[in-house]
């Protein structure tokens, strides 16, 4: 703890440490630290089993931090709403689209974050303002109100 004090320490898969690492922890936490700042990392689940074996361990830290796994409509959702304010909207075929990309990423293993959506809605609407530039035509294709339609083939 001497060479980290005031330092960070990020245990990844914290769930998996034993509890004698543990109980060596919560007896150097209990020094002078200078502010270190400790960050757990693992699946809720075996965090909170961690952290309910040791009482002692679990008053050393001030806050907690959970990072939601969004589903596939929640992220889709999100794009939608992103879309929306840079006056764009999703058809329906454009959300089953999108759906896909989201989903045929999460199933090859990819973890989409909401960054992940936001690129793939840039690049829909970049591929519909191309269509429309190589179409030479005024006629967009707008809701009623005034927002530009995202197509399924926007996300191809």
């Amino acid at each position: 703890i001497a060479k980290i004090a005031g330092g960070v320490l990020i245990v990844e898969e914290a769930g998996d440490l034993d509890d004698a690492i543990v109980d060596q922890l919560t007896t150097a936490m209990e020094f002078r630290t200078d502010g270190l700042i400790m960050i757990l990392e693992d699946e809720q689940r075996y965090i909170h089993d961690l952290l309910m074996r040791h009482p002692r361990f679990t008053m050393k830290f001030t806050a907690q931090i959970y990072i939601p796994e969004y589903t596939g409509e929640q992220l889709v959702d999100f794009g939608q709403i992103y879309a929306n304010s840079k006056d764009y909207v999703f058809s329906e075929k454009a959300v089953e689209a999108c759906l896909a990309r989201v989903e045929s990423a999460k199933k090859s293993g990819e973890a989409v974050s909401v960054t992940n959506v936001i690129e793939l809605v840039d690049r829909a609407i970049k591929n519909a303002n191309t269509f429309f530039r190589r179409l030479g035509s005024a006629k967009k294709r707008y809701d009623s109100e005034d927002r530009i339609i995202l197509r399924e083939k926007d996300f191809r």
